[in-house]
């Protein structure tokens, strides 16, 4: 049996299975089926049963040409509202995702247009073997900042960036937020998280920093140090500083500069989603990625 002919490129799309990773995927491929694209989303079975929980049956019905699909973890039946062990996802990922995946892609090929291309997160590279495998091109899609993926780089690379990395963009192409904040209004306690911290510079908001993990950290030290539209609170949290840290941002000097500042970043987010700004450029690339392996 062939598959389903609809004259559509069709784009699977597979972000890592956290939420921070989940929701530039979802921007993107939004991005992609309005660019023509018939679109397929793939989530673990244990996310698509929280998305379920969270917003009803509804947010996963999905369009004729934009669907979402489900494959396993690999993990243990856990807790459904707590978030999972990200060491033991980050080790299932690599080890138990491409089976099923490929499965999915036989299944994708016989009910729906043939799968054209893949988009996947940076840290889903299991998905490289199965592009391989259908001879069709994928692109990398990094969700982190720049500057933390640079920083990740160098990590692994001691010290040295450089050489034929394929196809990858970073995932800077969508404002990663509804827009949410006034232009100059208040300011944004974060954990400096890439799509938070994007939000914020994009409404043109000063941030209250507090990071975590990953490369939050990197994130929280270019907001506050580099690009001046942060300050970060101590790890050891206590009530006296971060009324000062508040009182400054609201009312102080820094918290001044730092508004202006923020504004420049929302000046400058706004040029690059505009025809003919990088972000647009950037997507029209990646499209073009895309398309190059498409037979017919």
């Amino acid at each position: 049996m062939g598959s389903i002919s609809s004259g559509k490129p069709h784009a699977v799309c597979v972000p890592f299975p956290a939420q921070g990773h989940m929701n530039p995927m979802l921007k993107l491929a939004k991005l992609l089926h309005i660019r023509g694209f018939h679109v397929t989303l793939v989530l673990t079975e244990f996310n698509y049963r929280r998305l379920v929980r969270a917003c009803g049956p509804k947010a996963v019905e999905g369009l004729s040409d934009f669907q979402f699909a489900t494959i396993p973890d690999g993990l243990p039946p856990s807790d459904d509202d707590a978030t999972q062990d990200v060491p033991s996802l980050c080790a299932s990922t690599s080890t138990t995702f491409l089976e099923p995946f490929r499965h999915l892609l036989a299944d994708l090929n016989i009910r729906s247009p043939r799968v054209s291309c893949i988009i996947s997160d940076g840290a889903m590279s299991f998905t490289l073997d199965a592009a391989r495998e259908l001879d069709i091109p994928e692109v990398l899609f990094w969700t982190t900042s720049a500057c933390g993926y640079l920083a990740r780089v160098y990590r692994v690379a001691t010290g040295v960036c450089g050489g034929d990395q394929g196809e990858g963009f970073n995932g800077k192409l969508v404002r990663a937020g509804g827009g949410a904040y006034a232009s100059g209004g208040g300011s944004f306690l974060t954990h400096s998280g890439w799509n938070s911290t994007i939000e914020s510079l994009s409404g043109g908001v000063p941030m209250v920093c507090w990071p975590f993990f990953a490369e939050q950290q990197t994130n929280c030290r270019y907001a506050c140090t580099e690009w001046g539209v942060g300050l970060e609170i101590d790890s050891n949290v206590r009530r006296d500083e971060v009324k000062q840290l508040i009182k400054e941002m609201m009312v102080g000097k820094k918290g001044m500069l730092m508004r202006n500042k923020a504004t420049e970043g929302e000046q400058a987010a706004l040029k690059a989603v505009a025809i003919g700004g990088t972000s647009v450029v950037n997507l029209d690339k990646m499209v073009g990625v895309l398309l190059s392996g498409r037979k017919g």
